[in-house]
């Protein structure tokens, strides 16, 4: 995430989280209707040393960008993909985006909290989804046939997808959000088993929205000016900024997340790593551990080992990067200046700068499995019993 010690930087990002929207700037589109696409925020993480690269995310060039002043390209996301043995999964139920984060909760009924000033908090009603990314100022999401639907912020054309390249009701085994594109992946490789295609929409200042003819991949991952998959043969590959380079051709990796401008991935063997911008060692994670879930934001990274630890590297302000005691976690979702991620008691949790709402889990919402149900409040319980066991281990 972004440093956020200065007054010009505190000024921008309150400009961020009140930017206004227009009638024609949020809207819903469907995948059957000439609509976006969904995708959910993959968790992964790198553990190779990492090249930084010339440009920075320094306090004053994010302030800059943020107010204005520059171009801005890039935010933190999560990603929903496929099962590579057919059918979509998600790897965490709640998928963090800019300022909000989404979930399917339920019978596939989505729910989103936090900063909703372009309507990216506001899902369709009566629609019920198998899975939910949430990108910069937009979300989307994919029906019980595959299809997308996305709503929020379409400044860039990033929640109407353009089905005339494609043909109607198209399929996709999954969708991620970026920062102001949208990237997917097609049915029609093996049924919903086989590599399809990657295709994107929206921003393409850099190049993002521009995959590869000739790629077939298992997963995609939408980040701020660049969006990187991984290739049938297990391989990764990136397009759009030159400054987000693509992993060794000879890294097997099992899932990716890309971040703003770096990307960080679990390998074959559960290690982590990290290619692309780290002035603030946001691309630079743990040498040691067997990672299960990873998420990239704008300057830090966070991943759950496979023992349920939670472990965050990158720029730490406001706490972003300190998950709170005493829990064991199965997934995480990285924002722009918040984390998320869910206990492996079903309990949700989100922690780091709290603007526009976005750490206030509504309700009591538990999640089993890849869904949540409003039950009681796990998160009071884990906690309470963790002091109680720390108290019985004091007296006994």
């Amino acid at each position: 995430m972004l440093p956020v010690r200065t007054c010009p930087l505190c000024i921008a990002s309150f400009l961020l989280f009140v930017k206004g929207v227009s009638a024609t700037d949020s809207l819903l589109s469907t995948g059957r209707a000439g609509g976006g696409v969904s995708g959910s925020p993959s968790s992964v993480a790198g553990s190779q040393p990492v090249a930084s690269v010339a440009n920075s995310t320094s306090e004053e060039t994010v302030a800059a960008a943020l107010s204005g002043a520059l171009p801005t390209t890039g935010a933190p996301f999560l990603t929903t993909r496929a099962s590579k043995g057919g059918g979509v999964v998600t790897d965490g139920p709640v998928s963090s985006g800019g300022y909000h984060n989404c979930a399917i909760i339920g019978d596939g009924v989505p729910q989103c909290w936090g900063v909703g000033a372009d309507g990216q908090t506001t899902p369709p009603q009566g629609m019920r989804f198998r899975a939910i990314t949430a990108g910069g100022y937009h979300t989307c999401a994919l029906d019980e046939k595959n299809f997308a639907y996305c709503w929020g912020s379409n400044d860039k054309g990033q929640v109407t997808v353009p089905m005339s390249q494609w043909g109607s009701n198209v399929a996709f085994t999954m969708l991620s959000a970026g920062y102001k594109h949208t990237c997917a992946v097609t049915a029609d490789g093996e049924g919903l088993r086989g590599a399809g295609r990657a295709v994107c929409w929206g921003s393409n200042a850099n190049g993002e929205s521009t995959p590869p003819l000739t790629a077939r991949v298992v997963e995609v991952s939408a980040g701020g000016s660049h969006t990187c998959a991984i290739t049938s043969s297990g391989t990764g590959i990136c397009w759009g900024s030159r400054y987000v380079a693509s992993p060794p051709q000879n890294l097997a990796l099992k899932s990716l997340s890309a971040g703003y401008m770096h990307t960080c991935a679990i390998t074959d063997v559960g290690s982590a790593y990290c290619w692309g911008m780290s002035d603030q060692g946001q691309a630079a994670p743990p040498l040691s551990g067997n990672f299960v879930s990873l998420g990239s934001g704008f300057a830090h990274t966070c991943g759950v080992t496979d023992a349920g630890l939670m472990r965050c590297w990158g720029f730490h302000d406001s706490g972003r990067c300190a998950p709170p005691a005493g829990f064991t976690f199965r997934s995480v979702s990285v924002g722009f200046a918040h984390t998320c991620a869910v206990s492996i008691h079903g309990s949700a949790l989100c922690w780091g700068k709290d603007a526009g709402g976005v750490l206030q889990v509504p309700g009591d919402m538990e999640f089993e499995g890849s869904s949540a149900s409003a039950i009681g409040s796990r998160a009071w319980r884990d906690a309470n019993f963790v002091l109680l066991a720390s108290f019985v281990a004091s007296v006994f």
